[in-house]
């Protein structure tokens, strides 16, 4: 009977440790094992993921400091308004108002 196949590890340890000779078979095999029990379940910590804020500043500078209004962005941007407003501009609590044409 066939063994189980031994785990991969990550493509770090194959494309830039072995071929530069900084490990050996037996560390090889061994980190391979090391990494496949930490991340059987999926990441061993939970990544937050990134909120994106270099371009909401941006937005934001535009608006307040330069004074750009929300069609200006959406032309300069080539996007919807809604679509700048919902991706770029903060959540205010409330009512807000909506002009329908």
């Amino acid at each position: 009977m066939l063994g189980r196949r031994p785990p991969r590890p990550p493509a770090l340890l194959d494309h830039v440790v072995c071929p530069a000779n900084l490990v050996t078979e037996h560390q090889y095999k061994t980190l391979g094992t090391q990494y496949a029990k930490a991340f059987k379940n999926g990441e061993p910590h939970e990544i937050e993921p990134e909120q994106p804020w270099r371009l909401a500043e941006v937005v934001r500078y535009h608006r307040e400091e330069l004074g750009y209004s929300l069609a200006d962005l959406a032309k300069l941007l080539v996007a919807r308004e809604q679509d700048i407003e919902r991706a770029y501009l903060p959540k205010s609590p409330g009512l807000r108002l909506v002009v329908s044409n």
